[in-house]
């Protein structure tokens, strides 16, 4: 677990405004972070064509594709784990050192397709395959390949609990160093809680992908009374 503390020590006069603007404060943040092993995972697989027309493009693309997906039902992914990302199709225009005239869209070279494939699966055992399999088929684009928590949710009262426990233990333990008494919580927040996936590391071999851990983050802003 890693833990980052940050404590305040204030008197009413610096909060303006508010019910308790005049009251002695002591003001409290206590962050912790969770790490998990991911259990999940997310790539966008492209298949780039190009092609003297956009049907020789077209055509090219959607076979490579349809070989992409068949070789990911090959290895075992269910359709239910993919599905089709963004679908670009447009003519490429090259402009020669010659060309001044910025109005120019220049000579055309060639049509190109772009073709995406989303992947989200909790099968991380095939992340090798999925990628191997993929270029096999005639991929050229793999990205946004990173590893994260299916349910992060189950992690966020673990997270939440620690934040606020460092929170309390340290602002007690700040209150006896100033000779002063926690007497109450007049307000008590809690931060959008992040996750932060895991990026992908390489093992042994350029192609094989270790998972790594997933971080779960919480801060609580604790604002206490206190009296002498």
């Amino acid at each position: 677990m890693k833990i980052v503390l940050l404590l305040l020590f204030v008197s009413g006069s610096i909060l303006h405004g508010g019910e308790f603007s005049d009251i002695p404060k002591l003001i409290v943040k206590g962050e912790a972070s969770l790490f998990k092993p991911a259990d999940q995972m997310e790539m966008t697989i492209g298949v780039v064509s190009k092609g003297d027309t956009s049907s020789a493009a077209l055509q090219e693309n959607q076979q490579a594709v349809h070989q992409v997906i068949e070789n990911l039902r090959a290895i075992g992914l269910p359709d239910s784990d993919h599905q089709t990302g963004n679908f670009i199709i447009h003519p490429i225009y090259i402009k020669s050192n010659k060309d001044t005239d910025e109005s120019s869209q220049g000579t055309f070279s060639h049509y190109e397709v772009v073709n995406t494939i989303k992947i989200k699966t909790l099968k991380m055992d095939l992340a090798e395959k999925i990628i191997t399999t993929s270029v096999q088929a005639g991929a050229n684009q793999i990205d946004q390949v990173n590893f994260n928590l299916s349910n992060p949710q189950a992690y966020r009262e673990a997270a939440i609990q620690a934040a606020a426990q460092n929170a309390l233990a340290d602002a007690n333990t700040l209150a006896t160093l100033m000779g002063v008494r926690i007497k109450r919580i007049l307000n008590l927040s809690l931060d959008r809680w992040l996750q932060h996936p895991s990026p992908m590391m390489l093992g042994r071999s350029q192609t094989a992908i270790e998972p790594g851990e997933s971080e779960i983050h919480a801060i609580v802003n604790v604002i206490f009374e206190i009296e002498q």
